[in-house]
């Protein structure tokens, strides 16, 4: 649209107007008075936008609009946004500008969660107006990813309507760079796809889960608290994961389990690959000592003149070579998790099938350009020296036109990394072929591999088709399970946490909160030291200082402000006591998502009634079990009143406090004092 046609649809005074501009933000962090975890409120100006849908910006806007948004790579169906908007943009009413930049700043979130591997949509996205401002609050993850794509998102509207004032981003940067700037910082975070689908499981399972590093999370709290590396958990021995890293000592170790496996040689010079390959017959296989993924592998090779070739690429690391007999039938992988069989799937290498017009490399790029080829569920093929050695040995070039229907095999294996095809068969594996996989496992030490196995027929025993274990994996792939390309997928990342986790309670540390901004201290160091003289391992966070039973933590202050999630990642601790300020949760959110135990010392807040309100309901929301509050605490207790009662345990030093009374003829817990044989004790009372 051009210039002058938004400008006859835009009224006058409008343009004139205020250009719309960002304001302020804030992140509530954890638990808050929007969401059950952190958000962020952008405040908004909208100008010369405000009060006026997408309509005013004429027919093409819609369309434009999903061209420059819908088009975000997004590992998420729709970029995030939702059908009934895309319907609402298209009506003749249009959409609140609002909301649009709203949706146009999900759709940046989504593309930036794309190039982390992050595989959460956007949970939470509302829009509130006020009388000075608008304000946009959406889930929020990185803060410094959530300004910059709302700055982007504006930046893109305003490029829609060059009729509206424009002074959203002074430096006068175009979207596609202030996007790409994000989409760098957001690629420094980059997951492998393993761990994000290990993350996406923990989180619909609630399942406490830390980001360590782009393969290493942390599960759990406290004492709780499992490290896992990829799929390979904290309880594989480097010593397991050394024999698997070698694939000679692999091959040994499986002969000594009388295990299926081909015969080999270790070589160090092409001579000795050549005498090898005589003694083993051909077709052979020749691959690195220590390769991954299926790297510099020369698989079917059928005369002595491929050899040289072959041992130079996979010699390239300095390292042995592995010469091995070439096993007929199909490449498949068994997953075995805590000694179980749970996963099985085909892979076939990747390939190209001509129409008659186009070129073997106009196929590749058409391959590549296939939206799950996106380096998460499908992996690109690479035009690299294994793809030159299958083009020679077919006298075929890049620029060869195949045939209509021919097809062109573009790798001697099949590893889904290299762009190989997966295929779900769990259904269909021999028990006889399960039994070996498993035996494999336990034999080297792992409670997560992936079995390399080579057979013609996967549902038949090894014993009657041949075929044997080429590989074990300490750290198999998850994705390939997950979402194979045909058949079933396998919630295998949830296997892998229930073998860590298999009780959910065994995840979590108890924690308790003291809630108030006068006398929590107190309090908190009381039941911390009842817990403590339970046996029980406690970690207590106050405002300017942190204990771990009963000992000073020697905290920096930034670390300080942050005591409460700094202590659950200490393995000593089964338990944690922290103060909260109903007030600055009301402001800022939690800092934490939830809690076991919330016990109220404030009546109220003078003043701030709305602020001592909206932090209890913020508790409400945290709480997974109980409250404990005074019995003459009325406005608490009205405030609570939709709990019910058996989660409140009612407190007052006077037994026959009506309120208290009332409780506990209900059957519902209360603490109070009594004196017994002459001595005032403390009393928890249910039921009279």
């Amino acid at each position: 649209m051009t210039t002058s046609k938004i400008l006859a649809q835009v009224p006058d005074e409008l343009i004139h107007q205020d250009a719309p501009r960002l304001l302020s933000s804030i992140i509530h962090k954890g638990c808050n008075r929007y969401h059950a975890s952190s958000v962020i409120v952008q405040q908004v100006n909208l100008g010369c936008l405000s009060d006026t849908s997408s309509q005013l910006a004429g027919p093409d806007f819609a369309e434009d609009f999903l061209k420059k948004f819908f088009g975000l790579r997004s590992l998420l169906p729709q970029n995030g946004i939702k059908e009934d908007f895309i319907t609402r943009l298209h009506s003749p009413q249009g959409v609140d500008f609002a909301d649009v930049l709203l949706e146009a700043i999900i759709a940046v979130e989504t593309a930036l969660a794309f190039a982390q591997h992050e595989l959460e949509p956007i949970d939470y996205a509302a829009v509130e107006e006020h009388n000075d401002c608008i304000e946009l609050i959406w889930s929020c993850n990185v803060p410094r990813l959530s300004r910059g794509a709302a700055g982007v998102a504006l930046r893109g509207i305003l490029d829609l309507l060059p009729g509206v004032p424009d002074v959203a981003i002074s430096t006068g940067e175009s979207f596609i760079t202030l996007f790409d700037e994000l989409v760098r910082f957001a690629n420094r975070r980059r997951l492998s796809p393993t761990t994000a689908v290990l993350k996406m499981a923990a989180r619909k399972r609630g399942l406490p889960c830390q980001v360590v590093g782009r393969q290493h999370l942390r599960f759990g709290q406290g004492k709780w608290q499992r490290q896992m590396y990829s799929s390979m958990t904290s309880s594989t021995s480097v010593a397991s994961q050394k024999i698997c890293s070698d694939k000679y000592l692999t091959n040994r170790r499986l002969k000594e389990l009388r295990l299926p496996t081909p015969d080999q040689f270790r070589v160090g010079s092409a001579k000795a690959a050549h005498t090898a390959a005589a003694k083993l017959g051909f077709p052979i296989v020749i691959k690195p000592l220590n390769g991954r993924k299926g790297g510099s592998v020369s698989a079917g090779l059928m005369s002595p003149t491929s050899v040289n070739a072959a041992f130079e690429r996979a010699h390239q690391s300095g390292n042995d070579v592995i010469v091995e007999r070439h096993l007929a039938g199909g490449d498949h992988r068994l997953l075995v998790i805590g000694g179980k069989f749970v996963a099985a799937l085909t892979r076939q290498p990747p390939f190209v099938t001509g129409d008659g017009q186009a070129t073997i490399g106009e196929l590749i790029d058409q391959l590549n350009a296939q939206p799950a080829r996106n380096g998460f569920f499908r992996f690109f093929i690479e035009k690299d020296t294994e793809l030159a050695r299958l083009l020679s040995e077919a006298n075929m070039f890049l620029d060869t036109v195949l045939q209509t229907g021919q097809r062109f095999v573009l790798r001697s294996t099949a590893n889904v990394s290299t762009g190989g095809i997966s295929i779900d068969l769990t259904d269909k594996v021999h028990p006889d072929n399960k039994e070996i996989a498993e035996r494999a496992a336990k034999g080297v030490g792992l409670d997560v591999a992936g079995i390399d196995f080579v057979t013609t027929d996967i549902t038949r025993s090894y014993r009657d088709t041949g075929g044997g274990i080429i590989e074990l994996n300490a750290r198999p792939g998850l994705c390939m399970h997950t979402w194979p390309e045909q058949g079933q997928g396998r919630n295998v990342a949830g296997a892998v946490l229930k073998l860590c986790f298999p009780d959910n309670d065994q995840a979590r540390v108890p924690m308790v909160a003291v809630t108030g901004d006068r006398g929590t201290a107190s309090v908190a160091q009381y039941i911390d030291a009842l817990l403590r003289g339970a046996n029980r391992s406690v970690a207590l966070a106050l405002r300017e200082q942190a204990f771990i039973n009963g000992t000073a933590v020697r905290f920096t202050e930034k670390q300080q402000k942050s005591a409460s999630l700094n202590l659950l990642n200490d393995p000593e601790i089964d338990t944690l006591i922290r103060t909260v300020s109903l007030r600055k949760s009301a402001r800022r959110g939690l800092q934490f998502e939830q809690c076991s135990l919330t016990v109220i010392i404030d009546k109220n807040l003078a003043g701030e009634a709305e602020l001592f309100h909206t932090g209890i309901d913020i508790m409400m929301r945290a709480t997974t079990d109980r409250f404990v509050v005074n019995s003459a605490n009325m406005i608490a207790l009205e405030r609570l009143r939709q709990l019910n009662a058996k989660h409140l345990i009612l407190v007052n030093e006077r037994v026959n406090d009506p309120a208290l009374q009332t409780h506990i003829r209900a059957g519902h817990p209360a603490v109070t004092i009594m004196w017994i044989e002459g001595e005032s004790q403390i009393v928890l009372c249910v039921d009279g």
